[in-house]
């Protein structure tokens, strides 16, 4: 996930000048122009979905028991729930909660108390996790959606960079410094530049470096990114079943290119298939069908 604090802030971004636009800002005409319906511009804040309330089994999906999901997610569901169906949030005391040691000396019965150990905290009674969970299902799907809008713009301005249709060029950090000339569009020609997007930073001495952040902020030339907007094809939703069955068709070569490598996760097929456009509704259901075919049958 980017930076949220420096996405959030867009007064902070430095200034277009002399024909250049901050990276930050091309990205968001970028997605503007890619899903013109869709673009909220908040895609890069985007929370990444949550992952262990789930587990797959043969192609299905079941539901966690509470006590495997991380504290963090118990949290959230519990706060998305609050957000979008309140009147669903009820709570009861932690079969944790401190319990009384029972008397066992004089001593004890002396001092008119019993032992307490324990912490008390309450948690969503067993309903209220049901339908936390499903409100949590739909968020991964907006969440998921907005992440696949974000990987779109960045890949059409990485391609465009890589291909020399786009310059960009570099600015020091502080001071006030002039422009660098257009730099190498071969150093775009990587499989992954999320972490330039991170802050819209890089490094000219060290260009391959998969760390976030540099000593240099990124820009675009202004002219160049005009025209490949105009051009721009919006992305969206297949438009008839042919089209949607190559993408399906797509996705599965790319589970058994990833696969051939050794143990493939879901998280890490959706976020290749991602990179490539394919959305999640149908990365999800392709990992579903090719890791139920890993399965031995009966």
């Amino acid at each position: 996930m980017p930076d949220s604090k420096f996405w959030a802030n867009e007064d902070d971004w430095f200034d277009d000048a002399y024909g250049y636009v901050f990276l930050a800002r091309a990205l968001k005409a970028a997605g503007k122009a890619l899903y013109p319906a869709e673009w909220t511009g908040t895609e890069p804040l985007t929370r990444e979905p949550l992952s262990d309330l789930w587990f797959v089994v043969g192609g299905r999906k079941f539901l966690q028991p509470r006590s495997s999901v991380s504290g963090p997610s118990v949290d959230e569901v519990r706060r998305l729930l609050l957000i979008h169906a309140p009147e669903k949030l009820q709570e009861q005391l932690s079969t944790n909660a401190p319990r009384l040691q029972p008397l066992r000396t004089a001593r004890d019965a002396s001092r008119g108390a019993a032992t307490v150990y324990g912490t008390p905290r309450m948690e969503l009674t067993d309903q209220s996790w049901i339908d936390g969970v499903e409100v949590a299902a739909r968020e991964n799907e907006r969440r998921q959606a907005a992440l696949d809008r974000y990987a779109g713009a960045q890949k059409f301005l990485k391609d465009a960079i890589r291909d020399g249709k786009l310059k960009f060029v570099l600015l020091p950090l502080r001071g006030a410094q002039p422009f660098t000339p257009p730099m190498p569009a071969i150093w775009w020609n990587v499989k992954d530049v999320s972490n330039r997007f991170y802050k819209c930073q890089m490094d000219p001495g060290k260009p391959d470096s998969p760390h976030i952040g540099g000593d240099r902020w990124i820009f675009v030339d202004g002219g160049d990114l005009d025209v490949l907007l105009k051009a721009a094809t919006p992305l969206t939703k297949p438009k008839d079943s042919e089209e949607a069955g190559e993408i399906f068709e797509k996705a599965r070569t790319i589970y058994d290119e990833l696969r051939a490598a050794g143990p493939l996760s879901r998280t890490v097929f959706v976020k290749a298939c991602r990179k490539l456009s394919i959305p999640s509704t149908v990365s999800r259901p392709v990992y579903s069908e090719k890791f139920g075919e890993q399965k031995p049958s009966n």
